[in-house]
């Protein structure tokens, strides 16, 4: 399961809860994030945008991915995140 990091506690409790056994987790941080998916992103970006102007709907799922970029760029706090692996019970 992946989520937003916030209450890492509370969700493993969840987790018991809800009839699964934790097996482990792990946070992806702002830094994972900016190296393996907002960084490569990036880069496909801005090749794309210089071959694929005639396409409105490339240059609408371009724009849509320049926001995304923005948005991390603005706030890349906001992109802390969890795995969790379980198992059901």
């Amino acid at each position: 399961v992946h989520d937003e990091k916030g209450n890492v506690e509370e969700k493993l409790e969840q987790i018991s809860k809800c009839g699964y056994k934790l097996l482990d987790y792990f946070i992806l941080s702002e830094d994972v994030w900016r190296t393996e998916y907002f960084a490569p992103l990036q880069e496909l970006v801005t090749k794309s945008q210089e071959n694929y102007t005639d396409d409105p709907h490339t240059t609408e799922e371009l724009s849509q991915a320049q926001r995304e970029l923005e948005m991390f760029k603005n706030n890349p706090e906001r992109n802390n995140s969890v795995y969790f692996v379980i198992q059901k019970n």
